[in-house]
């Protein structure tokens, strides 16, 4: 699936051309000023795919008060969700077709701790297919933010997905073998008493019904994800996804492992039950160790900086649920990083899931490092400031400094793109050379960049000279 376009406030935004390449993955990036809505872009792409996913009906026409919420091609087909209002919230017209030709798989993803993508389990919305989506990021409330919930997302996707191919190859581009240790904390004792008969025959509904101590020693831990479900059970939610499940049946009747490593095996049921500790919270993760590729030297994820983990955790957990067809969303990817790994991010990010199929990745950032790097084909930039779409292979492996002036019309002082800009006109002015349409265009472009520069900016002193050039030129 690739993503087309996007209605954001009455704005169309396009994100992509139609031009479908086969089983080739995409990449948009959104740029813009604070304020020009990247992240509420983004958001409106998630929860518009999420909201086609839970609707259920099939309308072969809506009449009244239709909207077009976004565009996107699969498979040959270009496909749009159309919506309107009705009694009980949005309907949407032919949702069928939609739902069928959409993406397989949802992701969003942020290190910012003020995204704006959709939680997983605080809306029915979000619940309604947990296979299809995931959210990787800080928060696990509407006010609550975590690193520790990056950290069992690492975890999960390692303890699930040793065997994956993008996990070990964003290690090995990252520097590390994939060689982790993971130790962990077990807290279903301070939870629910151990017993056969507990585990076995009693559901986590009545297990809920029976302790009436149990909420308020969940929230004393601040465990989001299972004081949600708590809430479901005590409001009889019909729609429950645990409700019915014994312990047994979620985490296992047997003492779930305090270490693991990728070189150690575990069987099949056994990895089930550490991964749903991990998503409800009862498991945590204590400690991560981890192995550099030029050395035997072990180091924990604490020892690494705040970017590369971040970095690490980010990628390292999108690799764990990405599959062919999924949609990617990043939301400021840069925070934290340093300048390199800023300027290597859209290359790590290509090449670790190369070999995934039809996957369309669309990243928000206001960093030009971040898109300094760019593929050269299947990849486009979108200008929120003016709403102008632009293909990577006029930006291909340019400077910091051309991305600064050309997409994001903010040069800073003494851009050395524009100094060269101005030194080559103004070698064509002393050679006496005639003006050819690229000397113009340049011209032009310095021109307008000129109200960008700062007084003591010697690029805006050279502009000067440029017009007074011209000016004596057109005099004679």
């Amino acid at each position: 699936m690739k993503l087309l376009s996007v209605n954001l406030n009455d704005n169309v935004y396009n994100i992509s051309t139609g031009d479908e390449q086969p089983n080739q993955n995409t990449f948009s990036i959104v740029i813009g000023k604070n304020g020009t809505g990247k992240s509420r872009l983004l958001a409106k792409v998630a929860t518009t795919f999420l909201s086609v996913k839970k609707y259920n009906q099939n309308h072969s026409k809506v009449k009244h008060q239709k909207a077009e919420e976004l565009t996107f091609t699969s498979q040959g087909k270009l496909v749009t969700v159309k919506s309107a209002k009705g009694k009980g919230g949005k309907i949407f017209e032919r949702n069928k077709r939609s739902k069928d030709s959409m993406c397989k798989k949802l992701i969003t993803a942020s290190i910012s701790p003020f995204d704006k993508f959709p939680l997983p389990n605080s809306n029915e919305n979000t619940i309604s297919n947990k296979n299809f989506y995931s959210y990787i990021g800080f928060k696990t409330g509407k006010s609550s933010l975590s690193e520790s919930n990056l950290l069992t997302s690492f975890a999960t996707s390692i303890v699930s997905s040793r065997s994956n191919v993008a996990v070990k190859r964003t290690l090995r581009l990252l520097g590390y073998k994939s060689d982790i240790t993971i130790e962990f904390e077990h807290n279903s004792e301070r939870y629910f008493q151990r017993s056969k008969l507990a585990y076995n025959r009693h559901t986590f509904r009545e297990l809920v019904s029976d302790n009436q101590d149990l909420y308020s020693r969940v929230l004393a831990d601040d465990n989001q994800l299972m004081s949600y479900y708590i809430l479901q059970e005590l409001s009889q939610n019909p729609h429950s996804r645990i409700g019915k499940k014994t312990l047994s049946e979620l985490i296992g009747d047997s003492d779930l492992p305090k270490l693991f490593s990728t070189n150690s095996e575990l069987d099949e049921r056994t990895t089930k039950s550490l991964v749903n500790s991990l998503e409800l919270n009862i498991s945590s993760v204590k400690g991560i160790t981890l192995r550099k590729s030029n050395s035997n030297q072990r180091l924990t994820l604490n020892d690494a900086s705040s970017g590369e983990r971040s970095l690490l955790l980010l990628v390292c957990s999108i690799a764990s649920q990405i599959t062919n067809d999924s949609l990617i969303l990043i939301d400021e990817p840069e925070i934290s990083l340093h300048p390199e790994w800023q300027e290597t991010f859209i290359e790590l990010i290509h090449n670790a899931f190369s070999h995934y199929k039809r996957c369309h990745f669309i990243i928000a950032t206001h960093s030009p490092l971040v898109i300094s790097n760019l593929p050269e084909s299947s990849c486009y930039i979108l200008n929120m400031d003016e709403n102008a779409l632009f293909e990577s292979k006029d930006y291909f492996n340019r400077s910091a400094d051309f991305q600064l002036a050309r997409l994001f019309n903010t040069p800073g002082y003494q851009n050395e793109y524009l100094n060269r800009l101005c030194v080559s006109v103004l070698s064509t002015f002393a050679k006496g050379e005639p003006i050819t349409d690229d000397t113009q265009d340049s011209i032009d472009f310095l021109i307008a960049m000129e109200s960008n520069l700062d007084d003591g900016d010697n690029v805006k002193s050279l502009i000067g000279i440029i017009k007074n050039t011209l000016e004596i030129s057109n005099q004679c």
